[in-house]
C-alpha cells in the first residue's frame, strides 16, 4: 500500500492508491481546460480517471481529461479553446470532439459513440463538486460514470 501524509493532521494515511503526478505541460493543459470552461459558465462535468478518483479514491494515470457536455454546447466550448490555442476537431459528429495543445489533450463528450446514449442536462445537473488539479469544478455523478465506463467497455469485442 503507498503512504502519504495527511497535511491538515500531519497523520500517515494507507491507502491503495497514490494519487498520479501528471506532467507539467499535460497538467497546465488541463488546469487551463478546467478554468477556460469554469469562467465561461459551461455547464460539463469530468469524467474519467479523475470522477474515478473523487468516486473511489483510486488514482490511475490518464492521457486526456474527459469532459462531458451537452451536444449544443460542444459549438461553444470548441470555440473558445480555439480562441486559446487550441487545435480543435470534430472527430466524431455523434459523440466526440478534441482539443490539443502541446502533445496533449482533452476529449469533449457529448454521448457515446453508438448515438443512443447522450449527454443531457441532468448528467451534468447531478455532477458531484470536486477539485481537480487545483480547481473547483465538477464530476459526473457516479451513475453517469459507470454508465459511459460500461459502454466503453462493450465497445469493441475481445
Amino acid at each position: 500500500m503507498g503512504k502519504r501524509a495527511d497535511k491538515s493532521t500531519g497523520a500517515a494515511l494507507f491507502t491503495s492508491s497514490i494519487p498520479v503526478a501528471f506532467p507539467k505541460e499535460q497538467e497546465a493543459l488541463f488546469r487551463e481546460v478546467l478554468t477556460v470552461f469554469e469562467t465561461m459558465h459551461l455547464p460539463f462535468a469530468v469524467g474519467g480517471a479523475f470522477a474515478l478518483r473523487k468516486h473511489t479514491g483510486i488514482s490511475r494515470s490518464t492521457k486526456d481529461l474527459d469532459v462531458f457536455l451537452c451536444p449544443q454546447d460542444a459549438s461553444d466550448a470548441l470555440a473558445r479553446l480555439q480562441e486559446h490555442g487550441f487545435e480543435c476537431e470534430i472527430t466524431d459528429s455523434v459523440w466526440l470532439a478534441k482539443a490539443r495543445h502541446a502533445g496533449h489533450f482533452v476529449d469533449l463528450i457529448t454521448g457515446m459513440s453508438n448515438g443512443v446514449i447522450g449527454v443531457e442536462p441532468s448528467w451534468i445537473e447531478r455532477a458531484c463538486l470536486a477539485k481537480i488539479l487545483g480547481i473547483n469544478t465538477r464530476v459526473l455523478a457516479a451513475e453517469e460514470l459507470l454508465a459511459s465506463k460500461l459502454f466503453v467497455t462493450r465497445r469493441e469485442p475481445l
